[in-house]
């Protein structure tokens, strides 16, 4: 009976170190590069064009992106990615950092066409449209993000 015992435990010993419990490490990609944004202001018809100095982090679902030559004067932000690396991804900011007012429309969100060509991601070109008063009437600007980037 001794013997059955001690062989119970020691299998069940056995099996519990036999098990595969190796988690699959986080992985962060980081891709710096180059945005261009161009902003059109229905209110004054005009259209500007800037480049900023980016980089853009991804890891385990979340994203990371600093404006590190900020021309623009967009926000930093950071928030959710769902299929990156896919032909197109959707960014879900859930925090925004930067002077000013760091609105709907000077952070990129949405849904951006992205493609990978070896260490190089290209993503956009998308529009930003917000819907804004001036002098009491409705107008709206749009802003067109396009990232080049490479690891």
């Amino acid at each position: 009976m001794r013997r059955f015992i001690l062989s119970l435990f020691f299998s069940i010993a056995l099996l519990f170190a036999c098990q595969d419990n190796s988690v699959e490490p986080d992985t962060t990609e980081s891709f710096s590069g180059q945005l261009v944004v161009t902003k059109w202001q229905e209110s004054y018809q005009w259209t500007f064009v800037d480049t900023d100095l980016v980089l853009f982090t991804v890891s385990s679902g979340q994203y990371d992106l600093v404006h590190i030559k900020n021309n623009t004067t967009l926000c930093n932000s950071s928030g959710i990615v769902n299929g990156f690396g896919s032909s197109k991804m959707i960014l879900t900011p859930s925090s925004k950092v930067g002077s000013g007012g760091c609105d709907t429309l000077r952070v990129p969100q949405g849904e951006f066409p992205t493609v990978f060509r070896g260490d190089s991601l290209y993503i956009g070109p998308t529009e930003v449209t917000i819907n804004t008063i001036v002098n009491g009437r409705p107008s709206y600007d749009i802003m067109t993000y396009s990232f080049a980037l490479s690891k």
